[in-house]
């Protein structure tokens, strides 16, 4: 009888197994017909380890090596004629791409078929709800119409905000040629205290071991103050609580991103709780007390408007509210941190144009006057060395789009790789900012007036335009960043009110190619380490 039974229970398991396999052999064959009806395949990634296992690691690896466009190069190794492969990985196919026609289709031409879709707003739900950048379809479109009349230039041009946090960034950031610690600023990995050892050059000499934590603490007080009318002081407290909780909810949240769902639960979330607390708590104060207004309070433009006074006129809902700053708040913090970290790496390794740059700010601006709009877009070489920054080191490098219908990507199949992809709903579309911006057969050869890509030369601006859907800095297409004239506006205003007092900046740390960490945006892995000298 046990041997009946046990008979029974193996045939049983082996029934279920070969049902399993059928289903399986079904799907592919019926994914593979669907995808060949819509267009055809990508080149395919080879992996050697079920389930895409060995990508899967490869790709863990390069984002703990900073490796990640070296990923990305390996990837498209695959794809000798168009930068678009495929692999799959747990059964899921994936499309990664870095081709314009195909990152053009995605953003704007098809934009109907592609979104954020349910997974992404599943996993960033907590963080930020249901605003504008984890929305699709009528959710996403009535979000942007209500965010987008409280980014017009009548109120980017308001620089009050901008002026009080320079030059609190700049008095923090300044030393008298003494030793300066700045542990209070600096990552582990920075030198925390450092003493000039060379020969006197202007009238004082300001430091910074890592400018990227100031200016992530300059744009935090920035994005705050102009969104909600008080500014945390994170220049002013080292120990900054908001900025402590902000940090590690999103260090947090871009591990859950990069792993997924299943892998996610497996991630100890106690800090990334505790941090969305106390940030919740802090910006429904101020949430409480807009709602608190009436209507002709709210109509009031006294010097205590602010962002959120805006947006309660158009909405009641205090969760709309919380939800849209607190994404804003994102957005507008980091991307416009490590631009401005960025551009002054580039600076202190190329004076001929810091002195070109610095020039041209002192001839149409002056030395002391605040700039106003019209300065800063009139200052064509500052605008053309922000661009160039951008171009080298876009803000968001690495994004991904959902397919949510059966649809095509119009290049990467076949041969040749000119025919169409077919694309299922639900797969994952990968593109690369990064890899289109330094992708060479994007730009003309190389020559006397337009050097190497890889070089930082504001000049080859002035003769040549991007082609269309090869410089993408903010996104593109009806979802292109709803902020960046802000952004635009608070880069431009702070190189400005910076070179007006510092003649020279020195770069120190280790020779070699910089090393860059992508999270959420790109960042400089080991920090900017440079010194400012006032002239």
């Amino acid at each position: 009888m046990a041997t009946i039974k046990l008979f029974s229970a193996s045939f049983l398991a082996a029934i279920a197994l070969v049902g399993y396999v059928l289903l399986y052999l079904y799907r592919q064959i019926r994914q593979h017909r669907d995808i060949k009806r819509l267009g055809g395949y990508a080149p395919k990634v080879s992996t050697k380890v079920p389930f895409g296992l060995d990508i899967v690691y490869r790709l863990f690896r390069a984002g703990q090596l900073l490796d990640d466009i070296d990923i990305w190069h390996w990837l498209f190794s695959y794809a000798p004629y168009n930068r678009t492969v495929e692999f799959g990985i747990g059964g899921q196919r994936m499309i990664f791409t870095a081709d314009p026609d195909n990152i053009r289709a995605v953003l704007a031409a098809q934009f109907g078929d592609y979104g954020k879709g349910e997974p992404f707003h599943r996993g960033w739900k907590e963080f930020l709800g249901d605003s504008i950048f984890t929305t699709d379809g009528q959710q996403w479109s009535e979000s942007r119409n209500l965010l987008r009349p409280l980014f017009m230039k009548t109120r980017v041009r308001d620089f009050e905000v901008f002026e009080r946090h320079t030059d609190k960034l700049m008095s923090l950031i300044e030393g008298k040629g003494e030793e300066v610690n700045l542990s209070k600023f600096c990552t582990s990995e920075s030198v925390l205290s450092v003493r000039p050892t060379f020969q006197p050059y202007s009238h004082r000499v300001a430091w910074t071991a890592n400018a990227l934590r100031p200016y992530n603490s300059f744009t935090l007080d920035t994005s705050t103050d102009y969104l909600l009318g008080a500014s945390v002081n994170s220049l002013g407290n080292g120990d900054n609580q908001f900025a402590t909780h902000f940090d590690e909810v999103q260090r947090v949240q871009a591990i859950l991103a990069k792993i997924g769902d299943t892998f996610g639960l497996f991630v100890p979330r106690r800090s990334f709780h505790k941090g969305l607390d106390f940030i919740n708590n802090y910006v429904n104060l101020f949430i409480e007390r807009v709602s608190s207004l009436n209507a002709s309070e709210l109509d009031t433009k006294e010097e205590s408007y602010t962002f959120l006074h805006a947006l309660s006129r158009y909405t009641s809902s205090k969760a709309v509210m919380r939800d849209q700053l607190v994404a804003i708040l994102l957005a507008g913090r980091d991307s416009t941190a490590v631009t401005l970290s960025f551009i002054f790496h580039e600076l202190s390794a190329n004076p001929e144009i810091l002195a070109k740059l610095r020039r041209e700010i002192l001839e149409k601006i002056g030395t002391h006057k605040t700039p106003s709009f019209e300065d800063i877009r009139n200052c064509n070489y500052l605008q053309k060395a922000i661009s160039e920054t951008l171009r080298i080191y876009p803000p968001v490098p690495y994004n991904v789009r959902l397919a949510l219908r059966d649809t095509t990507l119009p290049r990467g199949g076949g041969l040749d790789g000119r025919q169409p992809v077919g694309i299922k709903k639900d797969t994952p579309i990968g593109y690369s900012a990064m890899l289109l911006h330094r992708n060479p057969s994007n730009y003309p050869p190389v020559s006397p007036e337009f050097p190497d890509i890889s070089v930082f030369c504001p000049e080859r601006w002035t003769h040549w335009t991007p082609k269309p859907w090869t410089y993408l800095p903010f996104n593109g297409g009806p979802r292109i960043c709803i902020g960046q004239e802000f952004a635009l506006t608070e880069i431009g205003y702070t190189v400005v009110r910076m070179l007006q007092r510092y003649e020279r900046i020195d770069r120190y740390g280790t020779p070699g190619d910089m090393k860059l960490r992508s999270n959420i945006v790109l960042s400089p892995a080991d920090g900017v380490r440079v010194g400012f000298w006032e002239g």
